[in-house]
């Protein structure tokens, strides 16, 4: 038996679970009140025992057929197993025979959330409330739907009434600095940030959330400033190593970055991951040698994490050692065989191999699989452009398209093809693709494709868009930041 289970929970959760278990083990009926079974069930719940929220739920409802509170676990146990709509018609149920439990009210608002029904959660998380319990957890699920709605100054009120009624702090800080930054208020953000924390000058998470911030806006010394008072007050805290790290990378201070990762090594719960981290900062630096020092030590913690086995193959694929990169290729893939970024890179060995024919297997699997991104995409068109094969180039192009944030290299490339077949309405559609992509498209395609300036009719059309300065309205231009 794990002594472990209970080490957070009473003397009185431990006795009865361990008496509702021994009845089960037994296989005979033992009587339990409904605060009893109440706590049972509960237990289970937090543990996050579907087969002993299963068991006790049934016994329950055995004990007490009409107990709404019974029933509500029971709504509990059929989210775990997401069914949803079972648990709502549950609890409509409840809520016609009790329209006031406040309980059921806070259970209604969890599942219409998970349902994106944003309005009606927020109605019933707010009318459990009525109680006063745990006013802080509400507010802040509250503020969470109106996230989802795009309704961020009444997100931003109710994320701060959370704090007022002692939320936990780091779900709503972070909740805020996700707010700020979803809606383009980064400056209003760090304004946010730097008050808070002229009011608690020891809530490490403001510290972070600042940092990022500042970090966004380009702010990258004043942002390394903040990480480091977060690790003052929070050394531990791996998240602040990790962005310190990036941010030193940023102003090219490659050695207090590495040394950053050092530190963190001391208590990091993810060896190898810091180890490969450390090697690819040296990659950067095509330091080959040192990086390869560093992936092998975190093979020695795990040899059975796919990216580290990559990472030794684009190292030895820098070094010129193609035979030892697909080694360590292969290797990637049998642990991970259907990486589209692992395929990618494989190809590219292959290619350095002259096994074209064996490399364009390896690309035609990755842009294949649902997983694969427009980066595998662009690999296998330059590759299949190589070779004036423009037709194919072009529809693993229009592939890419569906996976791809930000289409600019894919539209240009679109438009070499489009030019190299003399198809002059396409190849004109895809300059403005391009220009609509980004500002510079049209600079960015000339760039890659110089001869394209002796064309009339291309230079026409970016100079007239320029001039006329054409909306750039494409949403994926601006790529949203995800950090919290």
């Amino acid at each position: 038996m794990n002594k472990e289970r209970f080490k957070d929970y009473d003397d009185e959760v431990r006795e009865l679970v361990l008496a509702f278990e021994r009845m089960q083990r037994e296989g005979r009926n033992q009587y339990f009140d409904t605060s009893e079974m109440e706590i049972i069930i509960d237990y289970y719940l937090e543990c996050n025992d579907e087969r002993g929220v299963a068991q006790s739920v049934r016994y329950g409802k055995e004990l007490f057929p009409e107990s709404m509170s019974m029933w509500l676990r029971e709504a509990h146990h059929l989210c775990m197993q997401e069914k949803y709509d079972e648990a709502l018609h549950l609890l409509k149920k409840i809520e016609r025979r009790d329209p006031d439990y406040c309980d059921m009210l806070y259970a209604l608002g969890a599942v219409y959330s998970v349902k994106e029904e944003p309005k009606r959660a927020i109605a019933y998380y707010l009318r459990s409330a009525a109680d006063g319990y745990d006013l802080g957890t509400i507010y802040a699920n509250v503020a969470d739907e109106y996230v989802k709605l795009e309704r961020y100054s009444d997100a931003q009120r109710y994320y701060l009434r959370a704090l007022k009624e002692g939320g936990e702090e780091e779900r709503l800080l972070f909740g805020l600095a996700m707010m700020f930054d979803n809606s383009d208020r980064l400056d209003e953000g760090i304004h946010f940030f730097r008050d808070y924390v002229q009011e608690h000058a020891y809530s490490y998470v403001a510290w972070y959330c600042l940092a990022e911030m500042q970090r966004l806006v380009g702010l990258v010394e004043k942002a390394v400033d903040s990480f480091l008072f977060c690790l003052t007050i929070k050394p531990d805290y791996e998240q602040a190593s990790l962005s310190l790290s990036e941010s030193y990378c940023e102003l090219n201070e490659y050695s207090k970055a590495v040394q950053t990762l050092h530190d963190a090594c001391s208590h990091t719960t993810d060896l190898a991951g810091m180890y490969l981290r450390i090697a690819c900062i040296f990659m950067t630096q095509n330091n080959y040698e040192t990086a390869l020092t560093y992936l092998y030590k975190g093979v020695k913690m795990n040899t059975r994490m796919p990216e580290l086995w990559q990472w030794i193959a684009l190292a030895h694929m820098g070094l010129g050692q193609n035979i030892e990169a697909l080694e360590a290729a292969r290797k990637a893939l049998a642990i991970e065989p259907e990486s589209a970024p692992m395929l990618d890179t494989t190809a590219h060995i292959y290619l350095n191999m002259g096994l074209n024919d064996e490399a364009e297997k390896c690309f035609l699997m990755a842009t294949e699989l649902d997983e694969g991104t427009a980066d595998t995409a662009v690999h296998y068109a330059d590759y299949l452009m190589g070779q004036e094969r423009w037709e194919e180039a072009i529809e693993i192009l229009e592939r890419g398209l569906d996976r791809s944030h930000n289409p600019l290299d894919l539209h240009m490339r679109m438009a070499a093809c489009y030019f190299a077949q003399g198809q002059r309405n396409r190849l004109f559609n895809s300059v403005r693709d391009c220009i609509y992509d980004q500002p510079n498209g049209g600079d960015e395609l000339l760039a890659a494709y110089p001869w394209m300036m002796n064309d009339i009719d291309i230079m026409n059309i970016i100079t007239t868009m320029k001039r006329e300065g054409e909306p750039y309205d494409n949403e994926d231009y601006n790529i949203d930041h995800k950090l919290y």
